[in-house]
């Protein structure tokens, strides 16, 4: 659904744990019916009370799907800068409810006394296998036997970054730390 940017924890049970803290939230469930109402697959011929059921089993649905991904970002000078993708499966097959929810939850300031506070971050697609979960550095496709596609660039030996300007590398193609900007 989105990454997760500012808790301090690695731990993504203690993340599950403070995301499911504000998706319990009367007004964030409020929300949700507003947005699932608009659904085309939304019962609106049933009884009210299976009305009631439906959401609420599709908001369990949600709560109970909910997955929390850790990614071991670390800053210049090795620096953790954890990030947390969120997964969770949608009751919905309309794009534009979808992307309603999405917005609902990735718009929410997750606050925990304990591990900070996470708020969306920047997507940024993988340059080697274009996926969204993570970035370049941390793809782990280059590490299967046999990938034929583009390599992580490990970085230069030290002396090499100390030549660098000499031979014509530009050492930042070849440096695999990642730099925080988000």
């Amino acid at each position: 659904m989105f990454p997760l940017d500012g808790f301090v924890t690695r731990d993504p049970s203690q993340v599950k744990y403070a995301v499911l803290n504000h998706w319990y939230v009367d007004r964030v469930y409020d929300s949700f019916i507003a947005v699932i109402t608009q659904d085309p697959d939304y019962p609106a011929d049933l009884p009210p009370q299976d009305q009631l059921d439906w959401m609420a089993n599709s908001y369990s649905h949600i709560t109970d799907s909910l997955e929390i991904q850790l990614l071991d970002i670390r800053c210049r000078g090795n620096v953790p800068a954890p990030r947390h993708n969120i997964f969770a499966t949608l009751p919905t097959k309309s794009p534009k409810t979808w992307h309603d929810l999405c917005t609902l939850f990735d718009n929410i300031v997750y606050t925990d006394p304990l591990h900070g506070t996470g708020k969306k971050g920047p997507i940024r697609q993988c340059q080697i296998c274009h996926c969204v979960t993570h970035p370049r550095g941390l793809c782990p496709f280059p590490n299967i036997e046999g990938w034929l596609s583009p390599k992580i660039n490990n970085p230069p030996p030290s002396d090499a970054v100390a030549t660098s300007g000499e031979t014509g590398t530009n050492r930042h193609e070849t440096n695999r730390i990642l730099t925080c900007t988000y």
